[in-house]
């Protein structure tokens, strides 16, 4: 099946996907997503810390799923028993979704549908950009404190997983 009847959305659900994933996101500029993060920056929940209570060797950093919070997970460090771990809890700013009829709720980037179990429909790349450069931030930050890339981990649950 050529690109061309995958975009016109001829077929079924995994049409979608391959649509999604055979087109390239658009490009923005280093001035755009800069322009988000200044403009989001005062809807951006703090980011909450749990600190490693041993020598710190590793972090890891987890992202909450859609409409949650990151204390919605700050009972995982216990959970775990890693006591030489980190854990960092970012938290999504609260944006209209597409999907929930323009309602608002944290998010870390717009989506106007859900295809299928677990793909959803991307409905702003800009919004993405900006949560993917946060997180970057924060593994740039645990690098420069001392963390191996090899000893953080990304992970989450749900729209942050």
């Amino acid at each position: 099946q050529d690109s061309a009847s995958v975009a016109d959305g001829e077929n079924n659900e995994d049409n979608a996907l391959a649509n999604i994933v055979s087109t390239p996101p658009p490009t923005q500029s280093a001035s755009d997503i800069a322009r988000m993060m200044q403009e989001e920056e005062g809807r951006v929940p703090e980011t909450i810390v749990v600190d490693a209570t041993d020598d710190h060797t590793a972090t890891v950093i987890w992202l909450h799923s859609l409409g949650e919070d990151a204390s919605c997970y700050t009972s995982l460090p216990q959970s775990l028993a890693l006591p030489w771990c980190k854990f960092v809890f970012p938290g999504a700013p609260e944006r209209p979704l597409a999907l929930h009829s323009g309602i608002e709720q944290p998010a870390w980037f717009d989506l106007s549908r859900i295809e299928g179990e677990d793909q959803g429909v991307l409905q702003d790349d800009l919004q993405l950009q900006y949560s993917a450069r946060r997180i970057t931030e924060l593994v740039d930050k645990e690098v420069s404190q001392g963390i191996s890339p090899q000893r953080i981990v990304i992970a989450g649950f749900g729209q942050g997983g």
